[in-house]
């Protein structure tokens, strides 16, 4: 049998720090060219970018067995892992060097789920006044 799970090597990292001063749309395009590392929550999940613009950020997900409920549908806590990171991402993309964002608390209705192939989320980032406000998403499959 192989190793416990929690002796396991740690997969994945973060932005390193010398990267945060570019803009937020600088820093993401850092993961996309190979810069910056494979964040953990690609290694489990496979969650990965495949375009980041200002305003705008696409992920790609596939619809593995332990995302999946005993009817074959993705549960909504595997949808929301996807939507999550277009949202927040299209936020990111039009802040300023040295920034943070973190994502929010949201009540959106539930959905069923995709239960097959690899489904896509893409999210504009919709500015009010001077300073990002409302995002909105959309899934692709």
């Amino acid at each position: 049998m192989g190793e416990d799970i929690w002796q396991e090597p740690v997969r994945g990292g973060v932005l390193p720090p010398h990267l945060l001063g570019r803009p937020g749309v600088e820093q993401l395009r850092a993961f996309l060219s190979g810069e910056a590392p494979v964040p953990p929550i690609g290694y489990l999940t496979g969650l990965y970018p495949t375009e980041f613009g200002v305003g705008s950020a696409t992920f790609v997900m596939p619809v593995t067995g332990w995302l999946n409920i005993t009817t074959g549908l993705m549960t909504a806590g595997g949808v929301a892992i996807l939507a999550d990171a277009p949202l927040g991402c299209a936020v990111q993309t039009v802040l300023p060097p040295v920034t943070g964002n973190h994502g929010g608390a949201f009540d959106q209705p539930r959905a069923p789920g995709p239960s097959a192939g690899t489904p896509g989320g893409a999210g504009p980032a919709r500015a009010r006044g001077a300073s990002p406000g409302a995002v909105g998403g959309a899934r692709h499959s």
